[in-house]
């Protein structure tokens, strides 16, 4: 019988548990247990005493469970049954959903406000180019008529100018190679500083003398300004130490920009050099003169 079934299981789970033997005992006769004799096989309506007071009943498969909710049946916790445990509500796990309120957000999605919320990287900033050289339009002398003809002009000189200086050549090389330069950057600082002639400045409180306009230097005599050889010795001096220094202090500049920032610096000084291939000729005569010179050395 399938009632008989039930009781017999739940007799072993009763015989296995001191609290259970301690209840059967309690039936039974008082001579049994001094006697040593066996137990007999309880009851079925003791059994189903024993089940009730413990809280077991039979859901129905042959198995004797605990009914952690009595209110629900099959000992199952009902949602929103009054003692019963609530079912938490299912997380979306979609890429880019929406959480649901109270569960962990999707792995990667931005917790912050102000994220992408896509759980995507964030955008990278793209690295600005360095800036042009100052003008937009300086580069090396490369013997440009067009170039030497706007260099020309802005210098306010003329072709006789040139032809000063070309016949000067030789001299200025030897200057030049000595000190390890460029000899066109002699001609055209000569032909800018002064159309290339051997005059003293006029200007009041200037004491340029000379093609070069050699001024402030320790031992430099007028008449050592006025001689050519000795004067492009002077002027290649200073530019190639100018150059050497402006190099080291600024070694991003390219090859043009410190070629007009070492003719700038021929103008008004190293100190006054930013490195900012924007503003080489700021504060130079007519805030133009390296770049006049890199102009100058196209007629060369």
């Amino acid at each position: 019988m399938q009632t008989r079934r039930v009781m017999q299981i739940s007799r072993n789970i009763i015989m296995q548990t001191a609290s259970v033997l301690a209840l059967v005992s309690l039936s039974m006769p008082v001579h049994a247990q001094e006697s040593g004799a066996p137990l007999p096989d309880p009851t079925d309506a003791e059994c189903q005493e024993i089940i009730t007071s413990m809280g077991l009943e039979n859901n129905g498969g042959g198995v004797a469970q605990v009914n952690p909710n009595p209110t629900a049946p099959g000992g199952v916790a009902t949602p929103g049954t009054p003692g019963g445990a609530a079912t938490p509500p299912p997380i979306d796990r979609t890429p880019g959903a929406t959480p649901t309120p109270g569960a962990t957000p999707t792995q990667g999605a931005s917790p912050t406000p102000g994220g992408n919320g896509t759980g995507g990287p964030a955008p990278v900033a793209t690295p600005r180019p360095n800036p042009p050289a100052g003008g937009g339009n300086i580069a090396l002398p490369t013997g440009s008529a067009a170039k030497c003809n706007n260099g020309i002009k802005m210098a306010q000189s003329d072709r006789a100018s040139i032809n000063r200086a070309l016949a000067a050549k030789a001299t200025l090389q030897a200057a030049a190679k000595k000190h390890g330069i460029d000899w066109r950057l002699l001609a055209a600082i000569g032909v800018r500083e002064t159309n290339f002639r051997v005059i003293d400045s006029a200007r009041p409180g200037d004491p340029g003398m000379g093609i070069f306009q050699l001024t402030n230097q320790p031992g430099v005599t007028r008449a050592q300004a006025h001689n050519l050889a000795t004067a492009s010795d002077i002027a290649a001096r200073i530019i190639a130490q100018d150059m050497r220094y402006l190099k080291r202090k600024f070694p991003r500049l390219t090859s043009a920009q410190l070629m007009q920032a070492t003719a700038a610096a021929f103008n008004f000084g190293v100190d006054d050099i930013s490195g900012n291939p924007n503003t080489i000729d700021k504060g130079t005569t007519r805030n133009n003169y390296g770049e006049n010179i890199l102009l100058l050395m196209n007629c060369f």
